[in-house]
């Protein structure tokens, strides 16, 4: 067994190096990764992004990577991080959304997942302002895994 998987290392190995520089040699291909499309936000990130990279043009250097809203630990992977203080944008919605309740209220608070960080993020923000205000009054939590189709069925 440890003899046919020595044998298969420099084949696997040989082939991955034939079809490498095919690929990174096609200077108009660009990946976008993207969570699910069910949300909005995501789809939209997903759509404009090709749009703008074709703009833009290909790297020299192969396909460069950037991150939007993610972090990957180990350096020189991307050549860019775009992030944003989601506590102070939840504050804002959240300034917005006490205005159109008119400071009173009962609501259900839907959120994204309740292992993701960013999750209790955003909520944590949203409650900095609305339980400044005691005449609003959440019915329920519930996750929705970040799907709007969820969230409407919820």
């Amino acid at each position: 067994m440890n003899l046919k998987r020595r044998l298969m290392l420099p084949v696997v190995a040989a082939a991955m190096a034939g079809a490498m520089p095919a690929f990174s040699a096609a200077a108009d291909t660009i990946a976008i990764i993207a969570p699910s499309h069910d949300n909005p936000f995501f789809k939209a990130e997903a759509d404009g992004a090709p749009a703008k990279a074709k703009e833009l043009g290909a790297k020299d250097a192969g396909i460069p990577s950037s991150l939007i809203r993610l972090e990957i630990t180990r350096s020189g992977i991307a050549v860019s991080r775009i992030v944003s203080n989601n506590c102070q944008g939840a504050q804002l919605g959240a300034e917005e959304f006490v205005k159109l309740m008119g400071e009173k209220g009962v609501y259900a608070e839907l959120t994204g997942k309740e292992s993701g960080t960013n999750d209790g993020i955003l909520s944590n923000g949203y409650h900095d302002t609305i339980d400044q205000y005691p005449d609003l009054k959440m019915a329920v939590t519930q996750t929705v895994n970040w799907s709007q189709t969820e969230a409407f069925s919820v």
